[in-house]
């Protein structure tokens, strides 16, 4: 196991650090690997605690889970054991509120430590924004403002560090992807690769970043114990620290930035209890696109009434998650499973008539008991204003009475683009178990369009049994972006192209943050790709700053 630890600074405070990170996940592991292999001096705070992998079927395991079953009042350390968040965030949904852990990772790596590294593209009809015809009130505009095949670069430098394994998208005319070759498919995946292709889906297969190692189980939702998943954690936050000599410090949470006008002073925290003020050349906010803006938000000053970068009041506004509904699939005859199981990816519905739906993808996991269990539990436990007594019970006893019915399906997952509305946001509350409270109201257009990819895959496949599995609340809420997207304009984004806040000169923002659209694929590729591009904006800067006389101005990018 890797200590992570040992790479603790001896006086944070003392130093001038070239690059201060908030938060080591995939943007913040990529962009401060980036700066330090540039020669820079890098910090990262990670607000998260280093963990050990867990592994679901281990006797430990087992018995952490018949600890969460009877004992509701240990999820939270038990999570924060898995490297997973341990604090409820707090939904209000269609005037509806809630409270509950969201799918996200904390510790190093983030939530890319505990993903199932799926790593695909974006597609240039992502970037260029959507038409919004007929929509009241309209989204925020989509558009990117900047060059997709300028970004195409970043993406091949991403899938060359995470090691992305996987075949061309046969309906995207710019994959230029030189992958790893994917493992043989098992008997039942070829079968289901055939249907697919024979239904106009055009089929590829998933490009994802496993090694595959032997004994390799496409670890979801935990730490890979092999280290055979890529992520943030092992091919970019490891590398910075062993061979370019960054420092990390975990456990380290922010409260707030100092800032003088337009210029960060210093970062204001807490570690192991006591105060702290950390000082950086450049500071960059890669805390996710929920707490990221609770950062800035919290950062009032004389001249930042409203938080850090928040004149024109969007910071916390945009709120995007995708829709992602599973679905089982039982082959139309007995056929081998035998192999990997995060295999196989459709984005044939990208566009449908005009409009962004987006594409579906094998999920990995084969339909255990367990795995409908969550499911269940996760519903009710979103849906209702109260909790009811031994609930996981319940849910575990009703899915292991039906379980022989999903022993032959494999699963799928649709994610379908969400878009941006300013009333969608994020806001700083001190009273909520995160410090922060989401607002999200449900769209006509959305619930259309999610209806349109469901009747589509029942459609097309309709030879094979479909079985939409009852999510009851659909938000994969461990997709959110969109919270300081980035634009040409201050006064309709919070960013500029480079990722700089506007207004501040050395504050940047590299998680899903800054994305003004979603599009239909998960989020971690474009995040990694574009914290590379940043990290070539700032080291130019940087060396710039170095190379001008004494008493001249620096001028950000």
């Amino acid at each position: 196991m890797f200590e992570w630890d040992d790479y603790r600074p001896d006086t944070p405070e003392s130093t001038l650090w070239d690059a201060v990170i908030v938060g080591a996940g995939m943007g913040g592991s990529f962009l401060g690997w980036s700066l330090a292999r540039q020669g820079l001096n890098v910090l990262f705070l990670e607000r998260g605690l280093p963990v050990k992998p867990f592994s679901g079927g281990s006797r430990s395991g087992k018995l952490q889970k018949l600890r969460w079953i009877f004992r509701p009042d240990s999820a939270a350390a038990d999570l924060a054991a898995r490297g997973i968040w341990n604090r409820r965030i707090t939904v209000s949904r269609d005037g509806r509120t809630v409270a509950f852990y969201p799918p996200m990772g904390n510790g190093p790596g983030g939530s890319s430590a505990v993903y199932g590294a799926a790593l695909e593209r974006f597609r240039r009809e992502d970037f260029a924004g959507t038409e919004y015809l007929g929509l009241d009130p309209p989204p925020l505009p989509g558009r990117w403002p900047i060059d997709y095949d300028d970004f195409i670069s970043y993406y091949k430098q991403a899938e060359s560090l995470l090691g992305v394994r996987g075949t061309a998208d046969p309906t995207d005319p710019d994959d230029n992807s030189a992958l790893r070759s994917p493992p043989p498919l098992s008997e039942r995946d070829s079968h289901f690769f055939e249907a697919f292709a024979n239904a106009g889906l055009s089929p590829y297969r998933l490009h994802v970043g496993i090694d595959y190692k032997p004994g390799c189980v496409e670890c979801q939702g935990i730490i890979c114990p092999m280290d055979c998943k890529a992520g943030g954690a092992n091919r970019a936050l490891r590398p910075a620290l062993t061979e370019h000599n960054a420092k990390l410090l975990t456990g380290f949470t922010v409260d707030r930035l100092v800032a003088t006008d337009d210029h960060i002073d210093c970062i204001a925290g807490r570690l192991d209890g006591h105060d702290m003020q950390i000082r950086a050349r450049i500071v960059v906010l890669a805390a996710g696109a929920l707490n990221t803006p609770l950062v800035l938000l919290n950062s009032i000053t004389k001249r930042w009434l409203a938080g850090i970068g928040n004149d024109n009041g969007l910071i916390g506004k945009g709120l995007m998650f995708h829709v992602s509904e599973h679905f089982a699939l039982w082959p139309t005859r007995k056929v081998d499973s035998s192999g990997p199981a995060k295999t196989l990816s459709s984005r044939a519905t990208n566009v449908v008539d005009g409009k962004k739906i987006g594409g579906f993808q094998s999920v990995g996991p084969r339909v255990f008991p367990s795995l409908v269990s969550e499911f269940i539990y996760a519903i009710c436990e979103r849906a209702l204003p109260f909790r009811i007594p031994f609930l996981r019970i319940g849910t575990l006893v009703a899915a292991l009475l039906t379980g022989w019915i999903f022993r032959r399906a494999a699963l799928f997952a649709t994610i379908v683009e969400d878009f941006a509305y300013g009333d969608n946001r994020v806001v700083a509350d001190a009273f909520a178990p995160s410090g922060l409270k989401i607002f999200y109201n449900n769209t006509a257009d959305l619930a259309i369009r999610t209806s349109v990819m469901r009747n589509i895959v029942r459609r097309r496949l309709a030879e094979h049994r479909v079985l939409f599995l009852p999510t009851g609340d659909n938000l994969n809420y461990g997709h959110p972006s969109g919270t300081c997207r980035f634009g040409e304009s201050s006064s309709t984004s919070v960013l500029t192209p480079e990722n700089r806040v506007h207004g501040v000169d050395n504050l940047y923002v590299v998680d899903a943050s800054f994305f003004p659209s979603c599009g239909g694929v998960n989020p971690g590729l474009t995040i990694a790709a574009n914290a590379l591009r940043v990290g070539d904006i700032i080291g130019r800067s940087l060396s710039l700053a170095q190379t001008m006389p004494r008493g001249s101005t620096t001028i950000a990018p």
